[in-house]
């Protein structure tokens, strides 16, 4: 195990119009098991259209085995436009926390996304 978790954070602004069907393609992501620490999909309690995807990883190299091995499928559904209007993925060490939280905050900040300013 590394000194330092792996933190993944993936913001998803849904097309309009497509929030559900985002919801139910998120609801398919896989829990990742026990290399991930933490794992969670929120939604924007004040924007239908606006998701976080967090993880909380053991190492590096944890995290890019569980997002390479996601089924290509789903992948698509995502990033070929017909749900996703916009995502943004970053990734920080444990240690870089709080540039994980500069880098996110304008970003939940926007329309429809304040509600993760708060979420750590």
């Amino acid at each position: 195990m590394s000194a330092s978790p792996y933190i993944s954070l993936l913001l998803i602004h849904a097309r309009t119009g497509r929030s559900a069907a985002l919801r139910a393609c998120l609801r398919e992501l896989p829990y990742p098991g026990q290399t991930c620490l933490t794992f969670t999909v929120m939604p924007s309690p004040e924007e239908e259209n606006c998701w976080l995807v967090y993880g909380q990883w053991q190492s590096q190299s944890d995290m890019d085995s569980y997002f390479n091995t996601l089924p290509a499928e789903l992948w698509m559904r995502l990033v070929n436009g017909s749900l996703a209007a916009r995502m943004e993925f970053m990734t920080f060490e444990g240690n870089e926390l709080p540039n994980a939280y500069r880098w996110a905050t304008p970003r939940f900040s926007s329309p429809g996304c304040g509600s993760y300013a708060c979420c750590g």
